[in-house]
C-alpha cells in the first residue's frame, strides 16, 4: 500500500489536535501549507505512514525530508509545500503556534 493524501491529511489533523511531540519536530526549511497552517513536513509524512502502515509512525531517521525527500512526496500527492524558514535569522514559521507535547 502507498501513501495517500488521505494519509496525509489525517495525520495533519491528528498534528493539529495534538500538537508536536517536542520541539525537534519543527520545520526548519520548508512547512506544508494547508490553507495557511503550517506543518512540518518531515513529521507529517513520516506520521502518515501510521496510518499507511500497520499503526507506526516512521522516525525522522528511517526516511529523508527536504526537497528528495518528504517534499516531493507531498507535492506529488498534491499538497503544497513552501521555504519557510524558522532558523537564526529566517522569518518565523507559522509552525509556531503548534504546541508541543
Amino acid at each position: 500500500m502507498a501513501l495517500t493524501s488521505a494519509h496525509i491529511e489525517a495525520a495533519a489533523v491528528d498534528i493539529i489536535r495534538t500538537g508536536l511531540p517536542n520541539e525537534q519536530t519543527r520545520s526548519t526549511r520548508y512547512c506544508l501549507d494547508l490553507g495557511g497552517t503550517h506543518l512540518p513536513p518531515k513529521y507529517v509524512a513520516g506520521r502518515a505512514h501510521a496510518y499507511e502502515r500497520n499503526g507506526r509512525e516512521w522516525r525522522a531517521d528511517e526516511h529523508y525530508g527536504g526537497v528528495s525527500g518528504s517534499n516531493r512526496v507531498l507535492r506529488n500527492l498534491g499538497f503544497t509545500v513552501v521555504e519557510c524558514n524558522d532558523g537564526p535569522g529566517g522569518r518565523p514559521c507559522r509552525n509556531r503556534n503548534l504546541r508541543s507535547r
